[in-house]
């Protein structure tokens, strides 16, 4: 938030930008006048007659503020997100994959948003030459979604290649490849027409699909067994359904900081609630504030609170 400078304040647009800046950063931080001042070699009277608007001649104060963001702006883009973990959900979903692409069939990962699905897929893409990760596009339509699968398969056709065409070169690339898999991530925005899209690839090459997504398409398709829809389900068969992770999943996940004391990994667990990506999205925030170093209670409970503040947005 702007400081409230008095009318009288001369200073400049970019010193005012400069000491908005530096009182953002004492709030963060949770710091007192002094300790602020101290980080600059100021006095806590400096500090606060320059956050006042009093100051006649900010300059001096101004370029040591200005020189203490820049250096935290260079160490905080070096700080790293936590580190990829394989967890107990993680591997049930290995061998869920390796059991669809062995078996040459289809099946579907449900879980809620967050549980570290889609990190997980990426990883068995990346780990294994003959399966590839598309994520659906809102708004799909079913020459799109064929387009992205050609894209991951690395089949290129021409760019007036109708939507047969391109469906029959597809079906003739994954049929060259056996044991593969194909990935279909986000599959909740796939509607019926863009589903049978996919399931056609299936029934006429044979190649391992896993869609990943929550229960909204699921319960669509269990809702109307009579038509379509009925085909695309049955097709899916055996569905992995996925709970949350367990405090005990998301503390390994902190293990990999063995300087943070217990309470505050303990608290970053509890807030987290069952979500990976909620713990690692504020575990970075926090760890940046402070340039890669151990974070406070303060620090992790404004990056949680901004993360709930913005999830509580309406969406544009």
């Amino acid at each position: 938030m702007p400081l409230d400078l008095p009318d009288t304040c001369r200073y400049s647009p970019e010193e005012r930008r400069l000491a908005d800046l530096f009182a953002e950063r004492i709030r963060r931080l949770g710091q007192t006048e002094a300790e602020a001042g101290a980080d600059i070699g100021y006095s806590a009277g400096s500090v606060s007659t320059l956050l006042g608007g009093k100051t006649n001649s900010p300059a001096h104060i101004l370029r040591a503020i200005k020189k203490l963001l820049t250096a935290e702006h260079r160490r905080a883009a070096t700080v790293q997100q936590p580190e990829w973990v394989e967890t107990d959900l993680v591997r049930r979903i290995y061998g869920y994959c390796r059991g669809r692409r062995d078996g040459g069939q289809m099946g579907y990962i449900c879980g809620a948003p967050g549980v570290g699905r889609t990190q997980a897929l990426q990883h068995i893409a990346a780990e294994n030459d003959d399966a590839h990760v598309i994520s659906v596009p809102a708004g799909v339509t079913p020459m799109r979604l064929l387009k992205a699968i050609a894209a991951a398969v690395r089949l290129h056709v021409g760019e007036k290649a109708t939507r047969l065409e391109l469906r029959d070169e597809l079906i003739a690339k994954l049929k060259g490849t056996p044991g593969g898999l194909l990935i279909i991530d986000e599959a909740d925005r796939m509607a019926l027409d863009v589903a049978d899209t996919a399931r056609d690839l299936w029934d006429e090459s044979g190649c391992g699909q896993v869609w990943s997504g929550t229960n909204r398409l699921l319960s669509y398709l269990d809702r109307h067994t009579d038509s379509l829809a009925g085909q695309v389900r049955r097709r899916l068969r055996d569905v992995l359904y996925l709970p949350g992770l367990d405090d005990g999943e998301l503390a390994v996940i902190l293990a990999q900081y063995p300087d943070w004391p217990d309470d505050l990994r303990d608290y970053a667990v509890a807030r987290a609630r069952g979500n990976t990506a909620r713990l690692c999205v504020a575990v970075h925030a926090a760890r940046t504030v402070v340039g890669g170093r151990v974070p406070s209670r303060r620090n992790l409970e404004d990056a949680f609170l901004a993360i709930e503040s913005q999830a509580r947005q309406p969406n544009k």
